[in-house]
């Protein structure tokens, strides 16, 4: 999505679409490829501060 977003911006396209979708997938970095996870715990993830697997100064972007 960071991509995407570069490129609307390249393209003189509001990339806000790309990044606010690139910041929601971040959050839920750590539950990628968790089968175990339900929808309502993706949502309650959202409302938190930080997740956990991020990084505090990086804006809820996975932790490198």
């Amino acid at each position: 999505m960071r991509e995407i977003a570069g490129a609307c911006r390249a393209a003189g396209v509001s990339a806000a679409f790309a990044e606010a979708a690139a910041a929601t997938f971040g959050r839920w970095e750590a539950h990628k490829d968790d089968q175990a996870v339900t929808a309502g715990e993706l949502i309650a993830e959202l409302g938190r501060g930080t997740p956990s697997g991020t990084s505090p100064g990086r804006k809820g972007l996975p932790s490198r």
